[in-house]
């Protein structure tokens, strides 16, 4: 079973009765508040024209002259990936897919871990059809001033909800940590914030960040030394602690 769905640079040419509706999170077609204004019953997909916006709230990178490359669509693939983002697709032409490494690049990725990613194909054949077997949806028609999209019916199966951080869980005892009074939980909070700033090609608070995650490792550290893992969650604050103070993004 196929689906259609049109896109379109200027949200208001979209078909209001769109029951999926893709968007532009970023770059100069930014659209957002355009496409749900029109659409305003339709389940709303971002896409990154930079990959610098990651996380549960993005659907697709694109990866075409202007925009993403190949490389950087195949990083903030694999970032959504550590994200434990349900919900991840790229869109490309036929050059890139077939003859820039894309495709051989996402299916490596998707051996790797185990997952499927979305491959969106810009085709203007004119059909509506499905031209390759590896193909969830194609972009095959572009009359102006929208564009006209084939998909295989579960193209836009639902993504995973973001995990919940629960800094409930986490120790609010004020500590004296590094020359200052602090707590494990701000400390956390405090990194996912800085972290949530970091993108593939733009560092933000890089020395805050360092030094937060030098105090987290101190309360991961503390948290080994004390031992007995199931009271008061401390193998899974251990855990969480330590991914944070490696550097990694875990909300």
């Amino acid at each position: 079973m196929l689906i259609d769905f049109d896109d379109a640079v200027t949200g208001a040419n979209l078909d209001p009765k769109q029951t999926h509706a893709v968007f532009y999170e970023d770059g100069r077609f930014a659209n957002r508040a355009a496409v749900a204004a029109r659409c305003p019953h339709a389940k709303l997909y971002g896409i990154t024209v930079t990959g610098a916006i990651t996380g549960h709230g993005v659907f697709a990178i694109d990866c075409e002259a202007g925009d993403a490359s190949v490389a950087t669509a195949l990083h903030w693939v694999e970032e959504q990936i550590h994200l434990g983002v349900g919900l991840i697709c790229v869109y490309a032409n036929e050059d890139r897919w077939l003859n820039q490494g894309l495709l051989a690049g996402v299916q490596a990725l998707e051996r790797k871990y185990g997952v499927k990613i979305r491959k969106w194909l810009a085709h203007y054949t004119g059909k509506r059809a499905l031209e390759f077997p590896w193909v969830d949806a194609e972009q095959y028609a572009d009359p102006g001033p929208i564009d006209r999209n084939v998909a295989l019916a579960n193209f836009f199966g639902d993504a995973l909800p973001a995990p919940s951080p629960h800094y409930e869980r986490f120790d609010t005892t004020p500590r004296w940590v590094l020359g200052k009074t602090r707590t494990e939980r701000g400390q956390v909070e405090l990194y996912d914030r800085l972290r949530a700033k970091q993108t593939p090609t733009h560092h933000p608070h890089r020395l805050q960040l360092g030094f937060v995650r030098l105090v987290l490792a101190w309360y991961a550290r503390r948290l080994k030394q004390l031992g007995s893992p199931d009271l008061w969650n401390r193998g899974w604050r251990l855990d969480q602690l330590s991914e944070r103070a490696k550097g990694q993004r875990v909300v």
